[in-house]
Order: C-alpha cells, then sequence, then structure tokens
C-alpha cells in the first residue's frame, strides 16, 4: 500500500509539475500560416485537424546556459527559438496546439451543419444555427442602422436606462467582470456569490463603460500612453464615419466619446485596489442604489434584463457610481447619445462590413496588443461562439470528440488522483479529523 501511495503520490506531483512548468514554457510555437483573408478552413489548417501533442521534456532545456542565471531561459529558450509567435496571435503556447486542434474540428462541423438539418438536441440546434451564420458572408452596415435610429429617437435622459438594458443584452461581457473593471456600456450587473455567505448568490453591480483596456490608458502622461490616446480617439472618429456620419460630425462625437470615457476613468478603481475583495463588498438594499444613482431607473434595468430579485446589492466602487450620476446630470443628452452609438460601433464592429472588421482589428488588436494580422473569419467566430454559447459547443464537441473510452480514462486518471490525495491528507499530523472530513 505504501508503494502505491507513493506511486501514486509520484504521480500527482508530476502532473502538477508539468502543468506548473507548462505555462512559463508556453510563450510562442510555430507559426500556423493563418490566412486573414480566409473565410474557409484551408487544407493547411485541416492538416492539423490532430495535430501533435506537446509533452513536458526534459530535453528542452538549454544545458549551454546557467539555470542561476536566468532559469527560465535556461528552460526555455531552446523551444521558444524553434517555435515563432505566428502573425495572427498575441500570445502562444503548447497547449495552443491543443486549442488549434479542437477549434478546427468546431469548424468542419460547423461547415458541415451550415448545409444540413439541424439535429435534434438542442445543444445541437443552438451551435448548428450558429454554425451557419460563420459560413454566411459578415452583415452589412443594414443590420446596424436599426439600433442607431433607436438611440437617435432617444428623446430625454429617463429614456437612457432603457438603452443600457437593451445594449447589455444586444453584446456579451455585461455579465463578465474582469481585472479592471466590466467591460460593457455604463457599467456591468452579474449574479455572484456573496463575499459573506458563498452558500448565497447575490447581484453585483460592477463600474464599467471604458473601450479602452483600462483606466491608466486615459490617465498616463507618458509619451506612448499620450500618443495611444490619439490615436484611439482618430479610431472612433473613423468608425464613425465608416457608419455613416460626416467628418465634422464625427470629430465632434470622438471628442464627447473620449471626453465621458476619460471622466469615468477617472472614477474607476485602479486594478489593484480591486484585488482586495473587502474594497470590493459594498452591500447595499435596491432603495440605496436607487439613492446612489437616480438618474438610472433600477426598476426598469432589471425588468428589462429579467434579473432575478436579490437580497441584496453588491456594489464594487460607489464612487464610480456617484460619479456617474454627476455625468448623467451635468452633461447633455446629446454628447450620451454619441457615447451610445460608440458603444454599439465599437462592440458590433467585428461582425459588420469588411471596412468596419479591418478598422476594429487595426486600433483594438494591431496597435493595442500587437498582433500582425487578423484571424480567418471562422475561428474568430467559434472564438466568439466559445464565449456566448460555451455550455452548447462543449455538449456538441464531446459527442463527436470525446467517445466513452476517453471519458472512462479520464475518469480512472481522476479517481486515482483523489485517492492518492485522500491517502496524503489521512497521514498528515497537523489536521484534526473534522477538518480531514
Amino acid at each position: 500500500m505504501f508503494i502505491l501511495r507513493l506511486i501514486r503520490s509520484r504521480m500527482f506531483t508530476a502532473i502538477t509539475a508539468y502543468f506548473l512548468l507548462l505555462t512559463p514554457i508556453a510563450m510562442v510555437a510555430q507559426n500556423l500560416g493563418a490566412n486573414s483573408s480566409a473565410d474557409s478552413i484551408g487544407a493547411s489548417e485541416q492538416a492539423k485537424a490532430d495535430p501533435k501533442l506537446e509533452h513536458f521534456d526534459p530535453n528542452l532545456v538549454d544545458k549551454n546556459l546557467n539555470p542561476c542565471d536566468d532559469f527560465y531561459k535556461y528552460a526555455c529558450n531552446k523551444w521558444t527559438s524553434a517555435n515563432p509567435i505566428p502573425p495572427d496571435q498575441v500570445a502562444w503556447s503548447t497547449r495552443t496546439v491543443c486549442s488549434f486542434g479542437m477549434k478546427l474540428r468546431c469548424g468542419k462541423r460547423w461547415k458541415r451543419a451550415a448545409e444540413t438539418t439541424p439535429i435534434a438536441a438542442p445543444y445541437n440546434r443552438k451551435s448548428a444555427t450558429t454554425g451557419r451564420l460563420v459560413w454566411t458572408k459578415a452583415a452589412g452596415l443594414k443590420t446596424l442602422q436599426p439600433e442607431l435610429s433607436r438611440i437617435s429617437d432617444i428623446k430625454s435622459k429617463k429614456e437612457i436606462t432603457l438603452e443600457i438594458a437593451h445594449l447589455h443584452h444586444l453584446f456579451p461581457g455585461a455579465w463578465d467582470q474582469e481585472d479592471n473593471q466590466t467591460n460593457s456600456p455604463f457599467f456591468g450587473f452579474t449574479g455572484m456569490p456573496d463575499y459573506d455567505d458563498a452558500s448565497k448568490a447575490v447581484a453585483q453591480i460592477d463600474q464599467g463603460g471604458l473601450s479602452l483596456p483600462g483606466r491608466n490608458y486615459y490617465l498616463k502622461t507618458d509619451e506612448k500612453s499620450v500618443e495611444t490616446l490619439k490615436k484611439f480617439r482618430a479610431h472612433v472618429r473613423k468608425m464613425f464615419v465608416l457608419a455613416g456620419e460626416s467628418e465634422a460630425q464625427a470629430g465632434s462625437d470622438a471628442d464627447a466619446v473620449l471626453a465621458l470615457e476619460t471622466a469615468l476613468a477617472k472614477a474607476q478603481r485602479d486594478n489593484v485596489t480591486r484585488r482586495d475583495p473587502k474594497n470590493m463588498n459594498n452591500r447595499m438594499t435596491l432603495a440605496q442604489v436607487r439613492e446612489l444613482t437616480r438618474s438610472i431607473d433600477w426598476d426598469v434595468y432589471l425588468k428589462e434584463v429579467k434579473a432575478p430579485a436579490s437580497d441584496h446589492y453588491i456594489v464594487t466602487t460607489p464612487g464610480f457610481f456617484r460619479a456617474e450620476e454627476k455625468l448623467l446630470e451635468e452633461r447633455p443628452l446629446d454628447e450620451w447619445k454619441a457615447y451610445m452609438r460608440w458603444q454599439l460601433i465599437y462592440r458590433a464592429a467585428p461582425f459588420l462590413n469588411q471596412a468596419m472588421v479591418d478598422e476594429n482589428f487595426d486600433f483594438f488588436y494591431h496597435t493595442l496588443a500587437g498582433q500582425q494580422q487578423n484571424q480567418p473569419r471562422w475561428r474568430r467566430c467559434i472564438r466568439n461562439a466559445d464565449r456566448d454559447l460555451g455550455e452548447a459547443l462543449g455538449q456538441a464537441y464531446v459527442d463527436r470528440a470525446f467517445p466513452p473510452e476517453s471519458r472512462a480514462r479520464v475518469l480512472g486518471m481522476v479517481h486515482a488522483i483523489e485517492i492518492s490525495l485522500h491517502d496524503d491528507i489521512e497521514t498528515v499530523r497537523w489536521m484534526s479529523p473534522a477538518t480531514k472530513e
């Protein structure tokens, strides 16, 4: 039994070491030759449907280097030197090769779904319907016009709440809290475990409203940051022009967007402060939330987004909402309408005509992230579907790529790890019996 436990313990240690070491090793990899203009799966990509998986290999260390000088280079230099970053990626890893194979299988499945009738399972219907969209051309500006008209028809600030809820429904992200903010217009709204009682799920309202990745992009004054903000203003103006505005109107609207987002950035908490749960755990009743932001009709918003009743509300950054309320009161309606038009255009851009797609890529992916070329459209669509229809896509993928024998093998491995961990816990002396349970 001791030998078995030792073997299992070593197996677990090896698995743990593999995943720990895989991350620092995984920085760049082979060029997959993605074609930014391709809407279909190319022959070179089809050949990688079952890519060679990378495994932990001690021979990858560069023995010509001293690990005491730079352990990262000692462990990774040989592999990274042999595997340049693909032009359509900003980060790469040994794991990405496996991920690419999975995406390729999804793409081939969706191509078939575009040519056939969806099968009965609900998740397959969702997946196949999305597949049809993947293999059709991107939407033109006509699809944007009804939404732009909806914003233009707003007559008073009281109607802004309804548009916020509508935008949160149109585009994913309002429920996806990130390190800097929730990436959605005005603010984020989601359900989260209560900080004080994890058995409860409560509503959480988070700072948001920015188009750039974080507040520092608006506030830092070094030369590069100032230049980036100028490029952002130029990008917003160009996108307004592509959406049909005159040069003069586009320039005025871009100035309004930049002014509002900069003001929101000043009110946001920095990401270091947000790491401490005590700073985020600001409990409020719905009445207190209403009082905090009187310009937002929370009863209307909660009804429109179909939010269930919450025991209380977590407002991550009360100061942000006080500042946003002041902006809603003081800034004219036309500026807010320009901001909402921009949020609509910015979030819809990847799905519109080629000019919009190219301009959006050039700023957000090339200028900000350093990506050299856009991914083929089918890969972008699969990425978005995985984000928005993860459960449906996952079930359809498992049906095809994870047969019962694979499931049995993985479960056997998991159970072996569980037994090993259980045995290890039983032998430790510092844990009480109640803790071990």
